[in-house]
């Protein structure tokens, strides 16, 4: 018995205030599931194969479980899903933060439509700008003195900063 995440990019990173859902793959008949999951409510389906979850909108780490325990049979199995969880902001998450080498952005879901990702000094100066239409992007940050700035992402869904710390 095995536990999956539906969500395109499982184990994650799934946001706070998401909502997900999490099923057992191959579930038997006649089976109770006993389901728990970190950092989360469940919403439905708690005793079958499949539940789904909000997620809470404060986390306090970037990992959490989704474990599940079968009964109705002659033995009791457990099984875990460990899934990584972002206090995404605006729709995006950015970690690690702070930053030394390489800075990933996730989104919630790909724009066909593309996004502009800016990298802005606390002056104003955009240092870094690029183009993305994928859910997630990787920056290269080597060349950007250590410091505070401020990542900003504009798309037809509006604008979204965020804080960022670049370290050496």
């Amino acid at each position: 018995m095995n536990v999956v995440g539906e969500n395109p990019n499982a184990p994650g990173p799934y946001c706070a205030g998401d909502v997900a859902i999490f099923r057992v793959t191959n579930p038997q008949p006649g089976i109770q599931y006993t389901w728990s999951v970190s950092q989360a409510k469940i919403i439905s389906g708690q005793g079958t194969s499949e539940i789904q979850v909000k997620f809470n909108s404060s986390i306090y780490s970037n990992t959490g479980t989704a474990q599940v325990t079968s009964s109705g049979c002659t033995t009791s199995p457990t099984s875990t899903l460990f899934f990584n969880l972002e206090d995404c902001y605006g729709g995006f998450a950015a970690s690690p933060n702070p930053a030394s080498t390489e800075l990933k952005v996730s989104f919630k879901s790909e724009n066909d439509k593309g996004r502009r990702i800016s990298i802005v000094s606390e002056t104003g100066k955009t240092v870094k700008e690029t183009r993305s239409h994928s859910a997630s992007i990787v920056l290269n940050v080597r060349e950007i003195p250590a410091g505070t700035y401020y990542l900003k992402i504009v798309s037809d869904e509006g604008t979204s900063v965020r804080r960022i710390l670049i370290e050496r």
